[in-house]
């Protein structure tokens, strides 16, 4: 007999393994793009690294200047609950840095493909691959579209005009407003703390989870998160989402040269999440963590998905009239076998001293 709709089991995709090797790829592709000489010796290099830290800089103070303005003003009228509140808002449920980031790097500027190319570029000198001289062959797509604009153009009209012509920019704007929708709903259930919220919380967690760990491993976790105070349950969920989401945007160079469409995206992510998940969450926590450097280290975390990209997919073809049977061809993942069994210790970079004792 069947099973039970509710009664799913554990992805293939999401397993345990599979999310700490993408956990372990969060860590080792920074090791190894430091290593791109073409980067880091580069005579413009520390300028560069220096720009972007005053940038990191100015967006930290511009963001949390009302956030502490605020809070001292609570401290003084002795509110220290609305204060912690505010905070939190602030730091957790709205927190838009990684979003203006994307939002600059992605589609008002080339940074971010140039940094995805440049360590692709790499990446092929090392590996004797040809995952940069083939996807440099086709154009991305909002590029192209930003190339359109005039160059007096305020950021506000070329915002309406990338809206108006690229299926990429509206997808990346629906998926932060479902997120930032999302992290508000959860923020009204922990500000009201009862039983029913408790209920909803735990049907979010379960609806969220079951098909990625299976309908029993879910179970346990959202009864162990239930035994502690329900904004911990928040915090889980809120993390899942914008993890999954900071490794979206930082694929948004690849998507958009070999322009998917909205389908095909979904289904190739979907393939891979297990191993996006761990890679995005060393990522976005790090990101949170030191909110001073959010730039340098999404820099970074861009120079990294291109590492990325080469473990988790194959080399695209030289040739436009190949890539719609290449692109069906890869929307289905079936090489994590060789992810799980850690081939990627040996490739040929310099490695990290030690690292044996982890493949």
């Amino acid at each position: 007999m069947a099973s039970p709709i509710f009664i799913s089991n554990p992805s293939e995709s999401f397993s345990i393994s599979i999310v700490l090797r993408g956990i372990q790829l969060g860590y080792l592709s920074t090791y190894r793009c430091l290593q791109n000489p073409r980067i880091l010796y580069h005579s413009n290099f520390w300028p560069s690294l220096i720009t972007i830290v005053k940038l990191s800089l100015l967006l930290y103070i511009l963001l949390n200047g009302p956030l502490f303005i605020t809070k001292i003003f609570f401290i003084c009228i002795n509110s220290l609950k609305i204060s912690s509140i505010n905070n939190y808002v602030l730091e957790n449920i709205f927190n838009i840095n990684i979003f203006l980031i994307s939002l600059y790097g992605s589609y008002l500027d080339t940074t971010a493909d140039e940094l995805f190319m440049a360590s692709l570029n790499f990446s092929d000198s090392v590996l004797s691959s040809r995952y940069y001289a083939n996807l440099s062959r086709f154009q991305n797509d909002t590029v192209r579209i930003n190339s359109q604009q005039s160059a007096g153009d305020t950021t506000w009209q070329r915002v309406r005009f990338l809206f108006k012509r690229s299926s990429h920019f509206k997808n990346f704007l629906n998926r932060y407003f479902q997120y930032y929708l999302f992290n508000f709903g959860i923020f009204l259930l922990i500000c009201y703390p009862g039983k029913m919220s408790t209920v909803v919380l735990g049907l979010i967690s379960f609806q969220v989870l079951s098909d990625k760990l299976g309908a029993v491993p879910s179970i346990l976790l959202i009864t162990l998160l239930n035994m502690l105070p329900c904004h911990y349950t928040a915090q889980v969920l809120i993390t899942f989402y914008g993890s999954s989401n900071l490794s979206y945007d930082l694929l948004a160079p690849y998507f958009q040269r070999l322009n998917m469409t909205k389908y095909e995206k979904k289904q190739w992510i979907n393939s891979r999440n297990g191993v996006l998940f761990g890679f995005g969450l060393v990522n976005y926590l790090m990101i949170n963590t030191f909110p001073q450097f959010a730039i340098v280290l999404y820099a970074l975390a861009q120079l990294n998905m291109a590492y990325l990209v080469t473990k988790i997919t194959d080399v695209p073809p030289d040739q436009a009239n190949k890539l719609i049977s290449w692109t069906s061809s890869q929307l289905l993942w079936s090489d994590q076998y060789k992810l799980v069994s850690g081939k990627f210790i040996d490739d040929p970079f310099v490695p990290i001293p030690g690292s044996f004792i982890f493949s």
